[in-house]
């Protein structure tokens, strides 16, 4: 395999597997000499990127004991050795403590966010993983089943790493977190291709659904046409059959609706206009 980091050649066992379910690989692109350099510089906000990544838990005992001494590859073969089962959401408490020292902000990181997105991120993160969860549910999506949610949460997850080791200019971070957030997309269902026809319609079948989803959508009614020559409503039809009956009764030939639409229209125009006339006799204007 060739590292996308130092873009060297070396055998597959020189590179970290992953359990993560999100990926068909076994194992990931970046060298394991890379990812000890890379956490060593970044201490401990890098080593629980990583192990999010590669979804395997932080143990607090394991980290810390003389055995593994900070090393991540020692680590790592500690936890496929005796946690070969467990995943990132495994990770001791002590994660949260850490990342709540790490989050800049005095702040502390709200409890419903670290029961939806897991513990260990940064308070910024949270609020842009929020964001983006509700951008997509606002948007029309349907969490039709638990996978859907699960898999709509590892995407807001995956793409909003993806955005920030884009910004960091880490483009070989970047690539690993798309790859997880494409597979995630993927497993929510939110890849365009992906659409059906009923999605894209809402479930809408028939003409009377569609009629009864626009009369609910207040921002569509203003701009819809109306048939302004047409009784609106009982009202409208109750005064056209008076007026008719009115006509017959002195002689005259029934009218048609526009014609007493068009009478309502001139009486509105002379009443602005006499409206105008006294503001202006009065200095109001």
């Amino acid at each position: 395999m060739i590292c996308s980091k130092c873009n060297k050649e070396k055998n597959d066992n020189k590179f970290f597997k992953t359990r993560s379910s999100f990926t068909n690989k076994e194992r990931i692109d970046t060298c394991n000499e890379c990812i000890d350099t890379q956490i060593k510089n970044g201490g401990m906000d890098e080593l629980l990127k990583f192990l999010r990544f590669v979804d395997t838990p932080f143990l607090n005992k394991i980290w810390f004991s003389d055995k593994v001494n900070e090393n991540i590859g020692t680590y790592m073969k500690n936890i496929a050795l005796n946690n070969k089962n467990d995943t990132y959401v495994n990770s001791d408490i002590e994660v949260k403590q850490i990342s709540k020292l790490e989050v800049e902000s005095n702040e502390e990181v709200p409890e419903d966010l670290v029961e939806r997105f897991g513990p260990g991120y940064p308070l910024e993160e949270y609020k842009a993983f929020q964001k983006k969860y509700d951008f997509i549910k606002n948007g029309g999506y349907q969490e039709n089943t638990t996978m859907h949610t699960e898999a709509l949460i590892k995407y807001c997850i995956f793409q909003i790493k993806t955005e920030i080791a884009l910004a960091q200019n880490d483009l070989a971070t970047a690539k690993e977190y798309a790859k997880f957030a494409k597979e995630a997309a993927s497993a929510a269902k939110i890849n365009p291709n992906q659409f059906k026809k009923e999605d894209l319609s809402n479930g809408i079948e028939a003409f009377g659904e569609l009629s009864r989803v626009i009369e609910g959508a207040k921002d569509v009614i203003a701009v819809l046409p109306k048939f302004r020559e047409r009784p609106q409503d009982k009202v409208d039809v109750t005064l056209w059959c008076y007026i008719n009956y009115v006509r017959d009764l002195q002689g005259l030939e029934p009218v048609k609706y526009s014609e007493i639409y068009k009478f309502y229209d001139e009486i509105k125009k002379e009443y602005e206009n006499a409206i105008i006339t006294d503001e202006v006799k009065s200095g109001d204007l």
